[in-house]
């Protein structure tokens, strides 16, 4: 028997324990295969993230000037990673993005090179819908080029493609563009091939349901489009009928688009040139000329070819030579391909060099993990000899026990004796057992007292806290004397705890109207202290000072506050606050901050105002420079927006850690400034909390107290 324990031990020590050498080889597999099989469900999260902070990051430098080189080389970090994570979709869409940038800066060959590449990876990836808008970006841009014919193969895929996913408003966008391009092929064709495609064109635009998403490329296809008409109008000889079928279309396609006025500011240009073309078909000249000599942006082939058609119309035909050859030129002008290449050449080195530094931080990983996983292979193997020796004592003892069981049947006759002895032991410890129990009782029913106890002083401390509630909402303003105050406006407010850190302070005083939004140290009673002494030194100050500049009311609040603390040291508490002053006759504001700054949203154009880097109170040290005064013209219909960093710094997103960020809160409140102050509070609330609430990876709280101001003028 012992025998076949040790044949069956050597089996099974083969099985788990390969052999040294053996080991050892498979390290350069393991090594080798490493790129493969690193990325786990837990890796490729990690790394998912990291390429989205990377796109990010270049979403946000792409809106600063001469930004090509920044954005392209995040974008390009992005794309390496989601290549290792063989995510074909974001491969494909990185590359359109990355053409979208050399195409921005008139890199065109560059451009067109990446959409090449990104057409062959999303077919790969089966990714119709992005591929139907990446054709429909080919398409356009062989538009701009003049390149027709190249530009009709590629939208023909792209309606293609949103027949096939059923995408109805796009579908119809293609045919309207497909229509705009058969115009342009009409054009050596002559007069009656033209006046189809105009017709075919009016057909489209108007089978377009225009949605939120689609409406700047339709006001794009709708100027086209009047300029094309003008085109065959002013070249008709004499058909009224016909002359007058493209006044009015060329005035209803006007109309049509010039609705969405809150997209005009971009257009402002394009929206004063169709307005010219569709006054020169109405035979009205001299308001023609002037509407094109107020546009600003003069050097486009649009403007060069709006005042040929003016001197035209005028009988000026010396500057309709003149105009007809900047056009051509403005038109023809090409980028250098040689400088394309290099810049290309220069940017694949940076890559190359940029992978080799990568390259040696995966090497030095893989090497950490393989020793981690080594390490974890040895503990595995000193568990199972372990296990294995357990056997072997056990199977040894069983055997033994079989050999001498006769002696051990007398040795246990011989403990029956003793076993009886320790039965009446063990009822004399039975009863002890039954008095310890009864003990217990004892203390089960003094901890419930205690537990009685506690939850009367839990009720007790939750009255104070809620009494705590109703003092602050008592010297905080309700919302009816902010809409009393500032007409159209809204409060986002809510704090993490009962009692808020945060709070708004509003009050009016002869031609002035002032708003406080404020974030204290701490949050809830901590918290709500600071904001109760900070209300009511404001209160005194509006009493006494109020005729103070904005930046002055701050250095007298900070005196104040540090004087009624009674901190001759540093102060580890404070506040940090937007002050606004609005003078309702003048329209003139005046803003100081303390670490928060102001938002004002003018014509879909976002502005920050910057606070000074100090705080009411916190490490306060005397003779600390004066809060600065910014004076502000203001106009009807502009939106101002102050808030505290609660709402920036919550985390959330699909990871759990993403900030809601600056970045994010400046595009929601540009996007929806022009909506009703309620409703952007809604869309705001909105937004938060689906932030909050939107991660599939960990449970995320509200971090801290959140507070928004909005104020129409």
């Amino acid at each position: 028997m012992l025998k076949n324990v040790v044949l069956i031990l050597t089996i099974v020590l083969s099985a788990f324990f390969p052999g040294k050498v053996s080991a050892q080889n498979d390290t350069e597999n393991f090594v080798a295969e490493f790129g493969d099989s690193i990325f786990s469900t837990r890796d490729s999260i990690f790394y998912d993230s990291i390429a989205k902070s990377y796109v990010n990051t270049a979403i946000d430098l792409s809106m600063e000037d001469d930004c090509l080189d920044s954005t392209v080389s995040y974008l390009y970090k992005a794309l390496e990673i989601f290549e290792k994570l063989k995510n074909k979709k974001n491969v494909g869409l990185m590359l359109v993005n990355i053409g979208l940038m050399y195409s921005n800066y008139n890199q065109l060959q560059l451009s067109f090179d990446h959409y090449e590449k990104a057409l062959k990876i999303l077919d790969e990836a089966g990714d119709i819908n992005n591929l139907a808008w990446l054709n429909y970006l080919l398409g356009i841009s062989n538009m701009n080029l003049n390149a027709v014919d190249v530009a009709a193969n590629y939208l023909k895929r792209s309606k293609e493609m949103y027949a096939l996913t059923k995408d109805t408003n796009n579908y119809k966008l293609v045919n309207a563009i497909i229509a705009k391009n058969n115009f342009d092929i009409s054009k050596p064709k002559g007069m009656k091939k033209m006046i189809e495609a105009n017709k075919d064109q009016e057909t489209k635009l108007k089978e377009i349901n225009v949605q939120e998403f689609m409406i700047i490329d339709y006001i794009s296809l709708c100027f086209s489009t009047i300029s094309d008409f003008y085109y065959v109008f002013s070249r008709l000889e004499s058909n009224d009928t016909l002359k007058n079928y493209y006044k009015t279309t060329m005035q209803k396609i006007y109309n049509s688009c010039i609705k969405y006025h809150e997209y005009m500011g971009q257009y402002s240009s394009r929206e004063k040139i169709s307005k010219a073309y569709v006054l020169m078909a109405n035979n009205n000249l001299k308001q023609a000329g002037k509407l094109l000599n107020q546009i600003e942006e003069k050097d486009t082939p649009e403007f060069y070819g709006a005042m040929e058609e003016y001197c035209k119309a005028s009988g000026d035909y010396a500057q309709v030579l003149k105009y007809n050859e900047l056009r051509d030129k403005c038109e023809k002008t090409v980028f250098s391909s040689e400088y394309s290449v290099k810049y290309e050449r220069n940017l694949t080195q940076k890559a190359y060099e940029d992978k080799i530094v990568e390259s040696e931080i995966r090497q030095k990983r893989q090497n950490y993990i393989w020793q981690q996983t080594q390490r974890r292979a040895e503990y595995r193997q000193i568990f199972m000899i372990i296990i294995l020796i357990l056997l072997i004592a056990i199977i040894t003892f069983s055997y033994f026990k079989s050999i001498f069981l006769g002696q051990l049947t007398q040795q246990l006759r011989a403990r029956n004796h003793e076993i009886i002895n320790q039965n009446r032991n063990l009822q004399i410890k039975y009863q002890e057992i039954y008095a310890q129990k009864a003990a217990i009782e004892v203390l089960k029913e003094q901890v419930e007292a205690y537990r009685q106890d506690l939850a009367s002083l839990n009720k007790y401390l939750l009255y104070s806290i809620h009494t705590a509630e109703k003092i602050q909402n008592a010297a905080i303003p309700y919302s009816e004397i902010m809409h009393k105050i500032f007409g159209e406006c809204f409060v986002y407010w809510k704090p993490k705890n009962i009692v808020s850190g945060d709070f708004y302070w509003v009050n009016e005083i002869g031609e002035r109207k002032f708003l406080i939004t404020a974030d204290c140290t701490g949050h809830g009673v901590p918290g709500g202290l600071l904001s109760i002494l900070g209300i009511s030194i404001l209160n005194d100050i509006a009493s006494n000072f109020s005729s103070l500049e904005a930046g002055s009311i701050l250095d007298l609040f900070r005196k104040r506050f540090v004087d009624t603390l009674n901190v001759n040291g540093e102060l580890e508490d404070g506040i940090d606050l937007a002050l606004i002053i609005i003078n309702k006759n003048t329209l003139t504001l005046e803003y100081a901050g303390a670490k928060r700054p102001l938002f004002l949203v003018r014509n879909n154009i976002l502005t920050v105002y910057k606070p000074d880097l100090l705080s009411i109170g916190r490490n306060f040290m005397k003779g600390e420079k004066h809060f600065t005064n910014h004076k502000i013209n203001i106009q009807k219909g502009d939106m101002l927006y102050t808030f505290t960093d609660g709402i920036t710094d919550q985390i959330g997103g699909e990871t759990g850690l993403e900030k809601f960020s600056v970045p994010v809160l400046r595009e929601l409140l540009q996007e929806t400034a022009y909506f009703p102050a309620q409703l952007q509070k809604s869309i705001i609330s909105a937004a938060i909390y689906e932030h909050t609430n939107s991660s599939v990876i960990l449970s995320v709280e509200q971090l801290d107290d959140q507070l928004l101001t909005g104020i129409r003028i």
